[in-house]
């Protein structure tokens, strides 16, 4: 990653408030971190350019890693809530991988436990 892609929490959270820049560096540099691994903080970066792509690629990676923490954060980014068929998928992803409090997770919204999926 480019120097200013290396940036530690205090100077990415300052970046973010920063006025002036686009949202295509925005995008770019959550791209960046994706690539890399860092996908909080390619949400906070996708989330600020108002890239739905990026978010939804994002979704992608939190449904085939089973993060349902993940997932319920990029669905609040989109204001809407994780589609039944992606939660499936994450169930069985999250239980295959051994993230079993996220597997039970799912399971319970999937079964009406949770109403709430995605707007936390």
């Amino acid at each position: 990653m480019a120097k200013e892609k290396e940036m530690n929490c205090l100077a990415r959270r300052k970046y973010l408030n920063a006025k002036g820049e686009s949202p295509e560096k925005w995008s770019e540099l959550a791209t960046d971190y994706m690539q890399n691994g860092y996908l909080s903080d390619a949400v906070d970066f996708f989330n600020k350019a108002e890239d739905v792509n990026g978010l939804e690629n994002v979704m992608t990676l939190a449904v085939e890693e089973g993060d349902l923490f993940l997932a319920r954060r990029v669905a609040k980014c989109l204001s809407r809530k994780i589609e039944s068929t992606q939660l499936e998928d994450l169930y069985q992803n999250a239980e295959r991988l051994g993230k079993l409090s996220f597997a039970a997770q799912a399971k319970a919204m999937l079964n009406g436990g949770d109403a709430s999926a995605g707007s936390e």
